[in-house]
């Protein structure tokens, strides 16, 4: 069963506070050197270059209307030959305090350009923030995963997961650069590399490294990253999790607005897998999706046997304006990197595809 947290679990709140926002910047640090490196490209295909970001506007004299202008005219100045930037939707607009969207960016992240050509006054008010691991899995998830695990009823229904795609998946469809079928297996192929998937874990590198004063949770994903790519066979490459449940059993089906359904619907040939290391085969393609930089946002589903069809939108249901609190549970505070522009540990983000639901970016809720 996952331990409780990624970033800080010491019962002392100060050391906690302490601890965890050290963590935070390590992460953060880690990410944005990986995200420059963009290994991912040059055997998934471009599209695999775009890393997911948050980006904020908290100019409290302006609507959120206007901050999102600010934003996009920001990252217009951004953009040069070597970069490039899809914005994605609002998922958080709080009256007097903070408008956010998610962004995809490919190779180099666009706010050294934003800080190196625009005025402070202007940069003040930008947060800028790799979208990273924990970010993207919806608290709770791994509890519940781990409940209907320990409790399984194959015969009524199957346990999967929602991603919430990032908006290069949305726009390189769009463009038609790629299909939704290039894309989903790009995402497969990312699964079944165990030096991809390694490679962008922050945890499995902490995991590794002394100097990173890891949690608990953040040991446990680790290990289940670890564990499952050890499996493969040094000589000839073969995995029951990677050939058997990912490449065979693993569905992705297209769900509503650019959203992925993804579940396993039989365990066939998976015989070969003890039921611990089956379960942490399913453990390791949450972790995967969760890594991969089409996945903005992750949710348990239950999906009933036989599967029921996608329904067809009938209604546009208009998102309006959240006003939240943004301070998170543990009363973090905002960062600041060594760019200028501010990190956020305690920004809430919130929205699924219909209605919104208020996700923690603190990291201690995953």
């Amino acid at each position: 069963h996952p331990p409780p947290y990624d970033f800080g679990a010491d019962d002392d709140e100060e050391a906690e506070d302490e601890e965890s926002d050290e963590l935070f910047l390590a992460a953060t640090a880690r990410q944005w050197d990986f995200n420059q490196r963009s290994i991912l490209a040059e055997s998934l295909g471009p599209a695999n270059a775009y890393y997911p970001y948050i980006a904020c506007y908290s100019d409290p004299e302006l609507s959120g209307y206007r901050r999102i202008l600010h934003l996009i005219g920001l990252f217009e100045s951004a953009v040069t030959n070597e970069n490039s930037i899809f914005i994605g939707d609002t998922i958080v607009n709080v009256r007097k305090a903070r408008t956010c969207v998610w962004t995809s960016s490919s190779p180099a992240d666009p706010f050294r350009n934003i800080a190196d050509t625009q005025p402070e006054e202007t940069t003040k008010h930008l947060e800028y923030q790799p979208h990273m691991f924990s970010m993207k899995i919806v608290d709770g998830t791994t509890e519940l995963i781990a409940e209907r695990m320990a409790n399984p009823e194959p015969d009524k229904n199957r346990l999967g997961v929602v991603v919430r795609t990032c908006p290069v998946y949305s726009e390189y469809v769009r463009l038609g650069l790629a299909t939704r079928q290039d894309l989903t297996e790009a995402l497969v192929r990312f699964l079944t590399d165990r030096d991809l998937v390694r490679n962008s874990s922050f945890y499995v590198e902490a995991s590794q490294d002394e100097s990173i004063a890891s949690t608990p949770r953040m040991d446990w994903w680790a290990e289940i990253i670890t564990n499952v790519t050890d499996r493969v066979d040094p000589t000839t490459g073969a995995s029951v999790c990677f050939d058997v449940v990912i490449a065979r059993q693993l569905k992705f089906a297209e769900g509503y607005k650019d959203t992925i359904e993804v579940y396993v619907e039989s365990y066939g040939d998976s015989s070969a897998l003890t039921e611990a290391e089956f379960q942490e085969c399913l453990w390791y393609v949450v972790a995967g999706l969760a890594l991969h930089p089409f996945s903005c946002q992750i949710e348990p589903e239950i999906y009933k046997v036989p599967l029921p069809p996608v329904p067809s939108p009938t209604a546009i249901v208009p998102s309006g304006e959240v006003d939240h609190d943004l301070a998170s549970d543990n009363g973090h505070s905002s960062s600041s990197g060594a760019s200028g522009i501010r990190a956020f540990p305690e920004i809430m983000v919130c929205g699924t595809v219909l209605l919104p639901v208020i996700v923690s970016l603190a990291l201690v809720a995953q």
